[in-house]
């Protein structure tokens, strides 16, 4: 036989079994079921679409209970007298405050939702770094006091001209997703800070069940963002669907359950929910 020709048909035969699998995958994944896949066909289907992943992040799940939360509240009054000596002028638009002074500017959404602007051109940092950076913002939040309990530090990278740093917040060392502290930085210095954090209230009695990271990981192989990218890590976190949110919104509903999900963090600091 042709060892060309065997190796061609070879090839043609795995990648049938690979759509095949990643088929079934799909269907379980859409109807709501599952289908449990060994981790060696999970990594092997990821690197037919160049995911990359280690072994060691293919975690098992398991059953947890859910966890009630509750937006972090930031005090105008405060923001008012750290960043701007309590002189800047307030601009009350009823959810909306906007504080001004000069080039800098800070907005409060609903008291939850944090943003800071400074418009100043001067260059202070010729020699900006990715360290430099990570060490203005964290100088920024502790001279400003914007230090949430349970913040930690979550990646950062160069984007164009500017340094992305991210800060997010855990309980009991699990991620509570959708809390960000998230700074662009530049030679300016800070330019931007946005912010909206969750608290930790209580842990509910329900079990939730959340399966093998190599049981959900496929579901992200029809993501052209991903493809081509390495996982670095994945964690377990509690996560606030966007219907919660809305209807959070909507309704005012300060109690929030947060129910157990996986974190992918890919090496270029790109983040995803499973």
């Amino acid at each position: 036989m042709n060892w060309n020709k065997a190796k061609s048909i070879l090839l043609v035969c795995f990648l049938i079994i690979d759509a095949v699998l990643l088929s079934m995958y799909m269907k379980k994944n859409k109807d709501g079921g599952s289908l449990s896949i060994s981790k060696d066909d999970a990594i092997e289907i990821l690197k037919a679409q160049e995911i990359n992943i280690n072994e060691k992040e293919l975690k098992k799940g398991g059953e947890y209970k859910g966890y009630i939360l509750k937006y972090y509240d930031f005090d105008l009054d405060k923001i008012n007298k750290n960043f701007f000596n309590g002189e800047a002028e307030l601009d009350d638009r009823y959810d909306l405050k906007l504080l001004t002074m000069g080039d800098k500017s800070v907005s409060l959404s609903q008291g939850t939702l944090f943003s800071y602007m400074d418009a100043s051109e001067e260059e202070k940092y010729p020699q900006m770094s990715m360290d430099k950076a990570i060490e203005l913002a964290n100088d920024f939040m502790r001279d400003k006091e914007l230090m949430i309990r349970g913040m930690v530090f979550d990646g950062a990278y160069l984007d164009e001209d500017s340094y992305q740093v991210h800060f997010a917040v855990k309980h009991d060392d699990i991620y509570l997703e959708n809390s960000f502290i998230n700074f662009t930085i530049d030679k300016r210095g800070v330019r931007r800070v946005d912010a909206m954090c969750l608290e930790y209230i209580n842990t509910e009695d329900e079990l939730f069940t959340l399966a093998d990271v190599k049981d959900k990981i496929l579901s992200i192989i029809d993501k052209p963002e991903v493809k081509g990218k390495t996982i670095d890590k994945v964690d377990m976190c509690y996560y606030l669907d966007q219907v919660t949110l809305d209807q959070a919104s909507e309704l005012k509903i300060t109690r929030l359950r947060a129910v157990p999900h996986w974190r992918i963090t890919f090496s270029d600091g790109y983040k995803m929910i499973l």
